[in-house]
């Protein structure tokens, strides 16, 4: 399996900017998290303890972490980059897309880039998020500031910079 587009496309960005380590947030099948370990990045891995399980047992990657999603806010990594495909997608309201993004936050050192890439409405099984201007309510009062947005066939991606201290 490939890495997402997004994260394909701006890899050339990324290492324009000199980043070197990045966090998965939600990494599902790794298959970003593989894609960015090919390309030379330190690569730590968020998710749910028993996908992290299922990670440390099979996954034979050099990883540089595995990060419990109930304990991401006393992490404070300072990564380079952020991404978070879908996951915002999947989550149960706005309380726990709030939660993510402050996780995310947290874990970013100044001047950061946070990947932020949702399916387009009407897509199964996602709903919700699915407008810039709505990943913009919900990440820029936070203490972001919008870079750039690929808008894909499917999903829709948009890059952002941590500015300010929340």
């Amino acid at each position: 399996m490939v890495a997402a587009a997004s994260v394909m496309r701006l890899t050339p960005l990324f290492k324009a900017r000199g980043i070197c380590t990045a966090l998965d947030y939600g990494a599902g099948t790794l298959r970003n998290s593989k894609y960015l370990l090919k390309k030379g990045f330190r690569v730590w891995v968020l998710d749910t303890e028993e996908k992290l399980e299922k990670y440390a047992r099979n996954s034979g990657l050099p990883l540089a972490g595995l990060v419990e999603a109930g304990e991401a806010r006393r992490c404070c990594l300072e990564v380079d980059l952020a991404l978070a495909n879908f996951v915002l997608n999947v989550l149960g309201g706005p309380k726990e897309r709030r939660a993510v993004v402050e996780n995310i936050y947290w874990n970013l050192r100044p001047g950061g880039l946070y990947l932020a890439e949702v399916a387009k409405k009407g897509r199964e099984p996602w709903e919700g998020i699915v407008h810039s201007r709505e990943l913009d309510e919900l990440i820029v009062p936070i203490g972001f500031l919008k870079l750039k947005v690929l808008d894909m066939t499917t999903s829709l991606a948009v890059l952002y910079e941590k500015v300010t201290k929340m």
